[in-house]
């Protein structure tokens, strides 16, 4: 699970629910991250992508896990835009860690 650190809460999601932006069909119900990538990694079955996106404390680590079937091209020390559908982000109490209801809009 990747956490990004907001004001009093963290937002979470799951590595293969964090996607590129040209892969989400017609969608406006999207939470966009640009996503710094470091590292791409082969499995065979899928790629790792391991990088940071950017929270309330700054820079904060997050993975991405794609299809290998999907072509899309992703460099080392670039930046791209990445999405997760909003009702498949999870909302943590930044203190106790337990999950709780999103926040107002």
């Amino acid at each position: 699970m990747n956490f990004i650190e907001r004001d009093n809460f963290l937002i979470g999601f799951r590595p293969e629910q964090f996607v590129p932006i040209e892969l989400c069909r017609e969608n406006s119900d999207l939470q966009i991250f640009s996503f710094d990538i470091a590292r791409v990694e082969y499995l065979g079955a899928e790629q790792q992508l391991y990088g940071t996106v950017k929270g309330n404390k700054g820079e904060q680590k997050v993975i991405a896990s794609i299809d290998s079937g999907t072509h899309v091209e992703m460099e080392p020390g670039k930046t791209y835009s990445f999405a997760v559908l909003k009702k498949q982000l999870r909302f943590f109490d930044k203190e106790t860690g337990l999950r709780i209801d999103p926040p107002p809009r």
